[in-house]
């Protein structure tokens, strides 16, 4: 089963970052501005600026507009003249700028009021941190799979096992590699003990190696996340929040569909799932016998 992403820990992942960020910067500037005293003066000018466009706003008693015009213009010049500055000196002009591990989110893990694709991947990748699956992972994956441990001799419509699960391999490499551009979800079915499961472990790994965010859960484990989140009191259950990564996660990988024993709570939950997911476009790929 997996595991429960800590709120502190991913709090003090996002610290930590910002932390390392400001270090870098503050190093980047005491470097430059031993060496060019230029540009030492401009950040204070500009830091005073800051500071005189927040008390004119704050200032009810004139109009700040005329102000506020003169205030930009002057902090425009000097952005400039350390743009200048610092393409003197082959460096990128935006080198003295808040640093930023990503940018869409500013290091915060939210977009707005969504999480952002940095957090969910995250909080994946901590789902799975110490847990069986990320040990069968290693083993699992494209590289160690085998065709030879398939038989080539002729079955049904001709084709051989062998020939059958390369097929199914080459799907699932394609998949992988045209995850960005494709909009193709996949289905397996078959019998236990063909391969299904090898598979969806191996396009998890890959996936999550380059940087995407997989959820990968059997079918009743899926029922169960979902049943501890609308039903659940004990301080193990899983919280509304954590449901939403069933929808926003890169990549939904449910196994073993139809294994558990049915019922209308689990069907009407795989249906609001598949829906949702289907809807937003994220992609899935489902094991069934």
């Amino acid at each position: 089963m997996i595991n429960r992403p800590s709120k502190d820990y991913i709090w003090n992942h996002y610290e930590q970052i910002k932390s390392d960020n400001r270090r870098l910067l503050r190093e980047r500037k005491e470097g430059l501005y031993a060496q060019n005293a230029r540009l030492a003066e401009i950040e204070s000018f500009m830091t005073e600026i800051s500071l005189s466009t927040n008390r004119a706003l704050l200032d009810e008693k004139d109009d700040p507009e005329l102000l506020l015009m003169e205030l930009h213009e002057t902090h425009k010049t000097l952005k400039a003249e350390r743009s200048r500055i610092l393409e003197s000196l082959s460096l990128p002009t935006d080198y003295l700028d808040p640093i930023f591990s990503c940018q869409p989110c500013k290091d915060t893990g939210y977009v707005g009021n969504q999480k952002c694709s940095c957090r969910i991947k995250l909080e994946t990748q901590l789902r799975y941190a110490g847990s069986n699956l990320e040990a069968v992972l290693e083993r699992e994956n494209f590289d160690n799979f085998r065709l030879d441990f398939y038989s080539d001799e002729p079955g049904v419509d001709h084709l051989s096992p062998r020939a059958i699960m390369e097929d199914y391999l080459g799907r699932c490499l394609d998949f992988t590699a045209n995850f960005n551009e494709s909009n193709e979800n996949l289905l397996f079915v078959g019998k236990p003990g063909l391969g299904k499961t090898f598979l969806c472990h191996a396009v998890a790994k890959d996936l999550m190696d380059n940087g995407h965010s997989v959820l990968y859960l059997t079918a009743s484990e899926l029922t169960d996340f979902v049943r501890q989140t609308k039903f659940g009191f004990d301080s193990g259950a899983a919280t509304p929040e954590e449901l939403e990564i069933l929808f926003s996660s890169d990549l939904l990988i449910i196994d073993d569909l139809g294994v558990e024993t049915a019922s209308h709570f689990s069907g009407l939950v795989l249906y609001e799932i598949l829906n949702k997911r289907l809807a937003a476009n994220r992609k899935m790929i489902i094991s069934t016998n």
